[in-house]
């Protein structure tokens, strides 16, 4: 794998004005306080708790006491964040679905927007709201950060738009896979399945998410499977289409490259060989 080629799918792309109408993004409601805010707190009458009386002799604490379990004993390492180290376990972590960063769904989404944000250089949040360019969570409501893959809108200041695609690389990070104004042939709710769409008679299937992998034997162009996880090895550009696999069993267990692929639902691969430029000259 490891290649890189144009986005044939976003053909003439400016960030200034796109050509597929989407409709108004709603904006993002950030909670918490600003930068330039001081929480103020609480007095304990004002929400009828009764402040609790000092004893009156005080005992002095046995040593240790103060910090005999430690900061860390009150969240456990793991605990609420994100564990880039598991989820980077070999790739089957990563490409499991299920790295959604323990559950934080506002947080889980504020990563894949603002990852998207950087490399489409727009903004997000407030801009929309302003008729700027911006990029924003899925008016229809698509937008899911429980698994591997999910979608964003574009929203140009003309009224413009289109889909970016974003996927966890092997940390469980989101990042930019692509961007299309097109219906994408790859799989993007995952999981799911898939039917691989090799340019010959066979895709190899891998022992892990990388060309120079050890073979896991092959699966025939045509043959459905279950892809079960998805990893990005290689981050999109405005130019250049990520590079993926996506974990599958069935008729092969292992990872197979996403460029070698298609979503089942479109019954056959001529979608994928239009948008990569390949005859389909088998099956």
């Amino acid at each position: 794998m490891g290649h890189t080629k144009t986005i044939v799918r976003f053909t003439s792309l400016s960030l200034g004005v796109v050509l597929v109408a989407l409709a108004a993004c709603s904006p993002i409601e950030e909670d918490g306080l600003r930068g330039d805010e001081t929480a103020t707190p609480t007095p304990a009458e004002d929400v009828g708790i009764a402040p609790t009386p000092a004893p009156e002799t005080p005992t002095p604490p046995s040593p240790g006491d103060d910090g005999a379990n430690g900061p860390g004993d009150d969240a456990a390492p793991g605990d609420g964040t994100p564990n880039s180290g598991d989820n980077a376990d070999n790739g089957d972590n990563a490409g499991n679905g299920g790295n959604g960063g323990d559950g934080d769904d506002a947080n889980d989404l504020a990563g894949a927007l603002q990852s998207a944000s950087d490399a489409l250089g727009v903004p997000t949040g407030d801009a929309c709201d302003e008729g700027d360019d911006c990029v924003s969570e899925m008016p229809d409501g698509t937008t899911d950060v429980s698994g591997p893959i999910t979608r964003l809108a574009y929203q140009g200041a003309g009224g413009g738009g289109a889909l970016v695609v974003m996927a966890r690389d092997g940390a469980g990070v989101w990042q930019f896979w692509t961007i299309t104004q097109m219906d994408p042939y790859e799989l993007l709710d995952v999981p799911g399945d898939l039917r691989i769409c090799s340019d010959g008679e066979a895709t190899t299937v891998r022992e892990s998410p990388a060309s120079g992998a050890g073979s896991a034997g092959e699966i025939a162009r045509g043959e459905v499977v279950t892809a079960r996880g998805f990893v990005l090895t290689q981050p999109g550009t405005l130019d250049n289409h990520g590079t993926g696999w996506y974990q599958v069993t069935g008729a092969g267990d292992g990872w197979v490259p996403a460029d070698q692929t298609s979503n089942a639902a479109l019954g056959d691969c001529t979608l994928r060989d239009e948008m990569e430029g390949r005859p389909s000259a088998v099956g």
